[in-house]
């Protein structure tokens, strides 16, 4: 295989070459990133009602993204989306691609309605640009034509300088190779802005995947399954495969066990890889703000406590979320804590036995393009019921209460200030959540030139460690809001806080590789760093982590060759427990494969194979896997059983036995004699090692030499069952 990597960051997108076909993998936009771009001085200002006018420009916004232009010089025939965002750059990519008409696009179902969803959000914020919107008196909102009203949201933006100011690309983590100019980084700015009709038309094409359902890439061998990963909302860990190697992909994975959110990843799933591929930050962040002596990003149940005390003070609270599912954990956050506290405000004054009116909890509002489509997804999709609220569906309360909270009049959701019932309930202090883009132009632009004076108001903003510093989206949003409200020293405050799901420690994804045992992993190269660095379980030698011995790291730009086995040998996953009772070495030199000998009987308790040896040759000196003496034998040329390190997962014969219901093999090695066409010129018969594999209490066995295999069996049932069993193994080697 090999692999080219396009983008970084949150924009992440790589190309796979893989048996002569080019997947991409990923075409993401970091919508985060549209918080640090600030106009030119010199633009045109937009007429302004109120000190709320927006941005000095009708461009459209610029959005971060990976260099497509490179990526449209190469012929791709599918494109594997394993997030919405992987999805937001696809229309972007498709734009003037000459293979633009077959290009395959696969996407899960949540992935498509969430992707369609943020970029609503996108084309409501070029369009204000273009209408340059005013808002007038108390949250009220007029839009009239500006300069460029005719000219669609597609059409403008044709490239070049433009009237935004680009960050830095060292604040926002971006890393050149050596020799390349800052042009490349320019570059990967998508400046076209968002129609809602252009995207609409892509996401049409897009073929929607459930978990588990397998799809072609190239309509003969190589093809993709999805399973979930538990990172994000219709996040997905891809496995390629042509039938007898397998390469997995995955944007982010969710293993930390405060997830509770999304559908959680089966580590089944990464089990058997021959090499998995990771985006780029998928582990770094958390381990370079520790390492830099900074203070550690505060978590969402701290920025809730920030929230209400800044409304106990009488000020109101501006969250930035974009419809992604990741402003859901904050609502619940939100509500759960409103709650807790009205109980404990109750509870005191039955203590008190005081008759006081129990205070009103305050309003909670919502406010963007997408925010009603966005709740009325989340009470419907099923990738939203994650283990935690399996329970929650038996119980008398609904899992989810959004669309209670709306009915009872704690939730007020619209699409713009300007909403009748939404000015009807408003009250103040609140707490409003609004689109991110939306801080340049629209309600969030409002908002904060409404409260940008008042310093008891707080803007909090979602930051991820792996990509964006803290100080470096409070200096973002700071230069909003001078903008939108004249600078003032006492001004509106502003704080981040990590998301619910937040990126997976080094040790945490470390422990996870060390039960899978992938033969390659493929990262970002300081993600390689901080993988290998975290130190593996106890009691297991590093020598039996092969992923450890065959990280391959990769940049920007660059392109790593991958080499995979070309053939498929027969597994037999142990738990740690059983593993760590055997000697293992590589077979051959092979560090991809290590091999243990033993004898006894293997039986399958809990979808695992439990080893009980019942003779001393576990371990010592005949525990490598070409030495002599008693115990089974593992060789690269032969089909019989092998030991490899890793999760209790199960291929080849094994696995074909298990699905066929039986539960208690005998592993024996006896000493037989080669076929006649193995004899030697002067007619004698040499000896070989047979491995014997007994099923079922002796109900059949099979004999398994170097170059044969015999079946034998009572019934006729488990003889045929035995023979598919080989056949399809034969098949696989």
């Amino acid at each position: 295989m090999e692999l080219t990597c396009l983008g970084q960051g949150s924009s992440p997108c790589a190309l796979l070459r893989f048996r002569h076909t080019n997947v991409l993998l990923d075409c993401a936009l970091d919508t985060a990133s549209v918080l640090h771009v600030q106009p030119r001085h010199g633009g045109s200002p937009a007429p302004s009602g109120g000190g709320g006018g927006g941005p000095s420009t009708t461009e459209p916004l610029p959005v971060l993204g990976p260099l497509l232009q490179l990526a449209r010089l190469e012929r791709i025939h599918a494109v594997l989306v394993s997030s919405p965002e992987g999805l937001l750059g696809v229309p972007a990519l498709l734009t003037g691609h000459p293979d633009a008409e077959y290009v395959r696009v696969y996407a899960t179902l949540a992935a498509i309605d969430v992707a369609r969803h943020m970029a609503a959000e996108l084309a409501d914020t070029d369009s204000r640009l273009a209408l340059a919107p005013v808002v007038v008196g108390g949250g009220s909102e007029q839009e009239q034509a500006g300069d460029a009203a005719g000219a669609g949201p597609g059409s403008r933006g044709s490239g070049g300088a433009g009237a935004w100011d680009l960050p830095p690309r060292e604040s926002l983590g971006w890393q050149l190779p050596p020799g390349y100019p800052d042009e490349a980084y320019a570059a990967c700015w998508w400046r076209r802005g968002f129609s809602a009709a252009a995207v609409e038309s892509v996401l049409a094409r897009v073929t929607p995947v459930r978990y588990g359902q397998s799809v072609s890439l190239d309509g003969t061998y190589v093809s993709a399954v999805a399973f979930p990963s538990g990172g994000c909302m219709g996040g997905a860990l891809w496995v390629v495969s042509d039938g007898t190697r397998s390469i997995g992909y995955a944007s982010r994975l969710g293993v930390s066990e405060q997830q509770r959110w999304w559908t959680e990843l089966q580590a089944d799933a990464l089990s058997g890889l021959h090499a998995l591929i990771l985006a780029p930050g998928a582990v770094t962040g958390a381990q370079q703000a520790a390492a830099a002596g900074k203070a550690p990003t505060p978590s969402l149940a701290e920025a809730v406590a920030q929230a209400q005390a800044t409304l106990r003070e009488g000020g109101s609270v501006v969250l930035p979320v974009t419809a992604s599912g990741a402003q859901w954990p904050v609502l619940e956050a939100l509500f759960q804590a409103f709650h807790q506290q009205q109980q404990e405000q109750q509870q005191q004054r039955k203590q008190q036995q005081l008759g006081q009116q129990q205070q009103q909890m305050p309003p909670v509002l919502y406010v963007g393009a997408a925010s009603q489509d966005s709740l009325a997804f989340a009470c419907t999709c099923p990738e939203f019921v994650s283990r935690f609220r399996h329970d929650l569906v038996f119980q008398a309360v609904a899992p989810f209460a959004f669309d209670q909270l709306i009915a009872h009049g704690q939730l007020s959701v619209a699409d713009s200030l300007a909403d009748r019932d939404l000015q009807h309930r408003w009250r103040e202090p609140a707490v409003v959540l609004v689109p991110t883009p939306s801080l340049h132009a629209g309600p969030g632009a409002q908002l904060l030139a409404k409260w940008g004076r008042d310093a008891r108001s707080l803007l909090l903003l979602p930051v991820e460690p792996h990509t964006y510093g803290g100080a470096t989206s409070v200096g973002a949003a700071a230069a909003l809001l001078a903008r939108h409200s004249a600078p003032h020293a006492g001004g509106m405050r502003v704080s981040v806080y990590q998301p619910a799901v937040p990126v997976p420690h080094a040790h945490e994804l470390a422990r996870l590789l060390d039960d899978a045992q992938p033969s390659h992993l493929v990262a970002w190269h300081e993600d390689c760093a901080a993988l290998i660095g975290a130190p593996p379980p106890p009691g297991v030698p590093m020598r039996a982590c092969m992923w450890r011995q065959r990280c391959v790291p990769y940049g920007w730009l660059g392109r790593v060759d991958v080499g995979l086995p070309h053939a498929s040998l027969p597994e037999c996953s142990l738990p740690a427990a059983d593993a760590a009772r055997l000697e293992w070495s590589p077979v051959d030199g092979q560090l991809s494969l290590l091999a243990a000998r033993f004898s006894g009987a293997l039986v399958l308790r809990n979808s695992a194979w439990h080893l009980e040896a019942d003779k001393p040759s576990v371990g010592g000196k005949g525990g490598s896997g070409g030495g002599s003496g008693g115990g089974a034998r593992s060789a690269v040329e032969s089909s019989r059983a092998a030991l490899t390190w890793g999760h209790p997962t199960l291929s080849g014969l094994l696995r074909q036995l298990q699905m066929r219901g039986f539960e208690w093999l005998d592993v024996d090695v006896e000493e037989g004699q080669k076929e006649q066409a193995q004899r030697g010129p002067r007619g004698d018969v040499p000896l070989e090692e047979v491995t014997v594999v007994r099923v079922g209490g002796g109900a059949g066995e099979i004999r398994i030499g170097d170059a044969w295999a015999t079946i034998s069996a009572v019934d006729a049932g488990v003889r045929q069952a035995l023979h598919d069993c080989l056949q399809h193994q034969l098949r696989t080697l």
